[in-house]
């Protein structure tokens, strides 16, 4: 097998400024990188020859894992994904430690929640949206 490992996982999102915030300020991500207006390159990897977009990877000291959060621009948007239901579409999941703590850190950073609180087998999860609009999942898994 050739895998070596995940580099990152990539998010869409409306606004790159108020995607960083987010995650800065909700799960502790940190800044590693961040370009405005790439253009030959997310042309050349989309192969669509008018897009550009604003790009950034974050970062935090708990994980290795990597997110990346584009705000592309110059296409025709014309469909509202309000749930990670559409084929394309995605999410993280976090584990946190208290979900009602989270929950009430993540309301005041502006993000929703988009369905209840539902119990599984290894704790209590739920689905949210994030202002810049990606979507992510916390979980706080059974004590």
């Amino acid at each position: 097998m050739n895998l070596l490992k995940i580099h990152h996982f990539s998010f869409s999102v409306n606004n790159i400024e108020k995607a960083i915030f987010f995650y800065k300020n909700a799960f502790g991500y940190e800044l590693m990188f961040q370009e405005n207006n790439m253009e030959k390159q997310i042309q050349s990897m989309t192969g669509i020859k008018t897009i550009t977009c604003n790009i950034a990877q974050m970062k935090n000291d708990k994980d290795s894992n990597i997110i990346e959060l584009i705000e592309f621009k110059n296409f025709k948007k014309n469909i509202k994904i309000d749930y990670p239901i559409h084929a394309g579409s995605s999410h993280v999941c976090f584990i946190v430690d208290n979900l009602s703590t989270m929950l009430e850190k993540i309301y005041n950073l502006g993000a929703i929640k988009l369905g209840e609180i539902t119990k599984f087998e290894s704790g209590l999860c739920v689905y949210c949206k994030e202002p810049a609009g990606s979507f992510f999942e916390m979980e706080e898994l059974k004590k």
